[in-house]
């Protein structure tokens, strides 16, 4: 049991103000103290960005090498370094552990951009029995017309956000204090979305020729 701000350890302690800082907590109450100090937490953090790091350059080193989207593969680094940037310079600013239901929101954007991709791809597999054998959608029915419109809608409507607001958000996240810890889920939704991107570039060759040309 630990201070939420200053770590204090407050093990055996009773009800009342940290003895370092002030801070009131209670013993019965467990969001008013941290279970772990923030040492802790924030060395976890930093073992799981090193993890994320190899990840996007596994996945940029795969996505150059296919060229299945030519240059397009880029993107995973342009996206994914500031992604890490924020990650790492928000651990220093996190006092206490990760919240599950922040970080499971962070990666939203990313998980519709694969879920949008891949069930395109399934739906135009068994629709036409088979990949597209020209450029365009002649031969789509309706409701793959509407499907191809949702996930290109899915896949470049959050770059677009990343690109434009994401950047705003960092700098107003970094310029309001009490704000700031949160300049580590913003680095999280970044780098959810280039490996989600990077997932996408995994997907079968034809539907793969088709959705970029």
């Amino acid at each position: 049991m630990h201070c939420r701000d200053c770590q204090y350890d407050l093990s055996g302690l009773t009800a009342g103000p940290c003895p370092e800082c002030g801070r009131r907590f209670d013993p019965a109450d467990p969001a008013s103290f941290a279970a772990e100090p923030g040492f802790e937490h924030r060395w976890r953090q930093v073992k799981i960005g090193a993890t994320l790091a190899v990840l996007l350059v596994a996945l940029a080193v795969w996505c150059n090498a296919t060229d299945a989207g030519g240059r397009i593969w880029l993107l995973i680094p342009i996206t994914g370094v500031p992604g890490l940037l924020a990650f790492f310079g928000g651990i220093p600013l996190l006092r206490r552990p990760l919240s599950p239901r922040l970080v499971a929101c962070s990666m939203i954007p990313a998980v519709v951009l694969v879920g949008a991709f891949y069930t395109l791809a399934i739906h135009m597999y068994l629709s036409l029995g088979g990949w597209p054998g020209n450029i365009g959608n002649a031969g789509f029915s309706s409701a793959l017309n509407l499907h191809v419109k949702i996930a290109q809608y899915c896949f470049w409507m959050p770059a677009l956000a990343l690109f434009v607001t994401w950047p705003i958000a960092v700098v107003v996240f970094a310029v309001v204090r009490r704000w700031q810890a949160g300049i580590h889920y913003l680095g999280i939704v970044a780098i959810a979305w280039a490996l989600g991107f990077g997932l996408t570039e995994l997907g079968p060759d034809g539907f793969l020729y088709w959705w970029w040309d």
